[in-house]
């Protein structure tokens, strides 16, 4: 009977409770009546009007110039007071210049005199030939009739000027080329098409579909839009902030971006030709589109090559495909995030030695996903993550890089297996070789290599177990109820193994295919949409501690490949998403499709490539490492065949050690007596590697007592 009770006293209660609310409803309200400063009273309702009534800005006459564009090919605009700037273009042969004016209030009677101030703010406009010039300005003769009161204004004028909000918008004919310059504020141009020079103290600026060349410069502030190139030479700097733009067609042009204090992130049509100059004081570059380094330049050339793009900047350079090839067709990415996802993963002649380090010549041939980010899908980590991906009839092969700053060390407290090792700093891997079925397989991975790993029956929304723990502190237990349903006692069998370097940590593993993929069926018929197709997303947990402080601080982000658009739950992977297309029906986590081929471009361009054979290693200028070790974690040995391309990431590869100030590698022919005449076309070459150390301490030995685990 006890059920029934309850249930009856919830209806009982809930007609008390309505009852009581239509009660109160009919009732008049009375409340405590405010006081104004005399000590007036006001009632509650007269007070709140008032509340209501007080302005918030003091707005000045709207200023409103026309200007005939017959004759006007150049404008150029001043605004050297605190003020935002848009340009907007139209069909009309005319220019629209409106200002408008606003300031606080004040706190004492001067309201009178800041309304007479923004007033006296003007417009004032030349022409000279064929350029509109403007300039917005306070006129120094501001309103005052005696000495003590000339005092008081410049000193208004001052507090004035601290919270003055100015818009200068123009309507201008698009073949219009612009020169504009303002203190502070954000200037945006939306269809511009011309020679376009900006500069701003501080504040954004903000393109939308303009073309022409661009001479842009920001002293404090960000560089972003939408944007097409024409012939010309294009400059555009920041001294504190980032670059952020997308370039819409293949016209390539020369181009200087620098973002001190910053990151640069250009995307480019999938055909794009460009030679790239790439600078980051953190090492962190990343290319998604078919690239190779020229060795005599050092250049990146990307596709086919082109006009040259210097980009420098204090943090990451991403040159990136675009989402779309076209500019205006916006991306599906709200209603189905696996469009475009499928992605090629070239098959390996040689199996990678799985010791945690990616510097084997086997990775140079594997395909490196596009950068993480975060799960919002827009935003860039602050942690970059670089994932390398290939195969064999045996094994799939995983190459992970996760970067952080010196002074920030990855978080370790789990060291078993099938431990808890998303507590820690990691990386997890979701992979479902039969997207035919709900079944999934879920691997989670530490900076030491301790995993865990599961197969998941069925996705559901976020668990309380898999929450870290600095995290189940903010959550409700009892409220997370969930149908995620997983098998922990299945394993991988995987192999493997990570190495922890300075700036970076790496991951090596290779899983069977036998204990992922369905057995072969006898009666199997011809090749469906999905063979030699897996779905898989990649997540990192990037848990780290600043060594230099006194009390270390840890820090969280999370990270996707492809992104899960939950911002109230990322570090969850599992919760369910509605497939469209190929997969349309299939309900599950966020993954993209690999495609497993058996050719890649980058073993065309092997095969096409002069090669030539490794005589000899030498190296010189280390003090400190001794020679063996630096040879040891060489990914060449003598009697190797490599290509140029191959010499030119290898030295990107032994800077990325931070073992070395300085890198030289130098190559020279050698004559050899061959006995094979098969092997007559290769020339042998012998290296000779020249590096500076940087300051370091090499340990001979170490020793770890106390081991508990």
């Amino acid at each position: 009977m006890l059920p029934v009770s309850r249930a009856l006293f919830r209806h009982v209660y809930g007609c008390s409770l309505c009852l009581l609310v239509l009660t109160l409803l009919g009732r008049p309200i009375n409340a405590a009546d405010h006081e104004d400063a005399d000590g007036v009273k006001i009632p509650i309702a007269a007070a709140n009007d008032l509340v209501r009534e007080t302005p918030t800005f003091i707005s000045g006459q709207t200023t409103t110039k026309t200007f005939s564009a017959a004759a006007m090919y150049r404008l150029e605009l001043s605004l050297n007071l605190p003020g935002d700037i848009e340009l907007i273009a139209t069909a009309d042969n005319v220019i629209v210049v409106t200002l408008e004016k606003q300031a606080p209030t004040t706190t004492s009677n001067q309201d009178k005199r800041v309304q007479s101030l923004l007033d006296s703010i003007t417009l004032i406009e030349s022409q000279n030939d064929d350029t509109l010039q403007l300039q917005v300005q306070l006129p120094d003769n501001a309103p005052e009739t005696t000495l003590s009161q000339s005092a008081n204004t410049h000193i208004l004028t001052g507090t004035l000027l601290e919270g003055l909000q100015l818009k200068c918008g123009i309507k201008i004919p698009a073949d219009v080329s612009v020169k504009l310059h303002t203190k502070t504020g954000d200037v945006h141009l939306r269809g511009i098409r011309g020679d376009i020079a900006v500069t701003t103290e501080n504040g954004n600026v903000y393109l939308d579909e303009t073309v022409g060349t661009y001479k842009i410069r920001v002293n404090r502030g960000n560089i972003e839009g939408k944007v097409l190139l024409t012939h010309g030479q294009n400059r555009l700097e920041t001294q504190n902030g980032s670059i952020k733009l997308r370039l819409l067609d293949t016209l390539a042009a020369p181009t200087d971006m620098t973002a001190q204090g910053g990151s640069i992130l250009l995307q480019v049509p999938k055909n794009y030709d460009m030679d790239a100059e790439l600078e980051s004081q953190k090492q962190h570059i990343v290319v998604n589109l078919p690239a190779h380094i020229d060795d005599p330049t050092g250049l990146t050339i990307i596709n086919a090559g082109g006009a040259l793009f210097r980009l420098r900047a204090t943090d990451t350079v991403s040159v990136l495909s675009s989402p779309s090839s076209d500019g205006d067709t916006p991306t599906s990415t709200e209603t189905d995030p696996f469009v475009d996802s499928i992605q090629p993963i070239p098959q390996t002649a040689k199996p990678p030695v799985i010791d945690g380090n990616l510097s084997e010549v086997a990775w140079h041939s594997a395909t490196q996903l596009a950068p993480f980010r975060l799960p919002d899908g827009d935003s860039v980590p602050t942690h970059p993550t670089e994932t390398f991906l290939m195969w064999d009839t045996e094994n799939f092969y995983i190459g992970v890089k996760a970067y952080g700053p010196p002074t920030h060390h990855p978080y370790i407290s789990q060291t078993q297996p099938d431990s808890p090792i998303w507590e820690d700093e990691c990386i997890e891997i979701l992979m479902d070789p039969n997207p035919k079925t709900a079944i999934y397989y879920h691997l989670v991975i530490n900076p030491i290599g301790a995993n865990f790993d599961q197969q998941v029956n069925r996705s559901g929304e976020p668990s309380f177990r898999f929450a870290p723990q600095d995290v189940q502190r903010t959550l409700n237990r009892e409220a997370m109820q969930t149908d995620f349903s997983a098998d922990s006692t299945w394993t991988a069998a995987a192999k493997v193994a990570c190495q922890i370097n300075p700036t970076f940590w790496s991951l090596e593993v290779a899983i069977p295919r036998k204990m992922l993929e369905p057995p072969l069926e006898a009666d199997s018929q011809a090749p469906t949409r999905l063979a030699n197709r897996w779905l898989f997303n990649i997540h990192r947990k990037t848990y780290t501690q600043n060594m230099l402080s006194l009390i270390p601080a840890t820090s969280r982000e999370y990270s996707y490949w492809l992104p899960t658009y939950d911002d109230v739950y990322p570090w969850w992977p599992h919760s369910q998403h509605e497939y469209v297309g190929v997969l349309s029906g299939r309900s599950g986590p966020a993954m993209g499709i690999l495609e497993f081929v058996t050719t890649s471009s980058i073993t065309d361009d092997f095969a096409s490539e002069a090669k030539f054979r490794i005589n000899a290693i030498q190296v010189s200028g280390n003090t400190k490492i001794p020679t063996s070790v630096i040879r040891k974690r060489l990914p060449v040995q003598p009697e190797d065949i490599i290509t140029s391309s191959q010499l030119a990431w290898l030295i990107a590869e032994l800077k990325q050690w931070n073992w070395f100030q300085e890198v030289r590698l130098e190559t020279k022919s050698v004559d050899v007596d061959d006995e094979e005449p098969a092997n007559d076309f290769l020339s042998s070459t012998s290296l000779h590697i020249r590096v500076k150390e940087v300051p370091i301490f090499f340990a001979e030995q170490i020793r770890i007592t106390g081991i508990r685990s």
